[in-house]
């Protein structure tokens, strides 16, 4: 497995290119500094060969403030322009708090074709059935952005 080149990151938030797999790990919240580096990874043409982009939420990770939520909205719809890969997510986790979220992000992403999983394996059987790679390495780069968006920033 290739090492992720790190697309944007803060606190609780990653997106790391495989090349052809992005795969985005949030357990904190979205920042107006996390959305500056989206934007200006998406200006410098980050993504433009992308096949997947798969999204993973942690339950607990606290909703985008309301002011943000129209610039997050157009910075995924801006960064899925020039490119169309498959988009997935998954919010990991159970109960009201996990409902939620799920509830919360599934209007954010009305009119895209966001296709919504309810599993960690439905995730990785969504990325391999996406991209050249197999479920193996796709659970690696889960851990691996799961683990790099936990650690204090350098």
């Amino acid at each position: 497995m290739i090492p992720g080149r790190t697309v944007a990151r803060s606190p609780g938030n990653i997106i790391l290119d495989f090349r052809e797999l992005y795969v985005q790990y949030r357990s904190g919240p979205v920042t107006a500094e996390f959305l500056d580096q989206v934007e200006a990874s998406m200006a410098k043409g980050a993504m433009r060969h992308a096949s997947c982009y798969l999204g993973i939420i942690d339950a607990n990770a606290p909703m985008t403030d309301a002011a943000l939520r129209k610039r997050q909205t157009t910075a995924i719809a801006d960064s899925l322009r020039n490119s169309k890969p498959a988009v997935g997510l998954y919010i990991d986790g159970e109960g009201v708090t996990a409902d939620l979220l799920r509830s919360g992000t599934r209007l954010l992403s009305l009119g895209k074709n966001v296709e919504f999983l309810s599993s960690l394996e439905e995730a990785i059987s969504f990325a391999v059935a996406a991209s050249e790679w197999g479920p193996a390495d796709v659970r690696q780069a889960i851990e691996d952005a799961k683990s790099r968006a936990g650690r204090e920033l350098d």
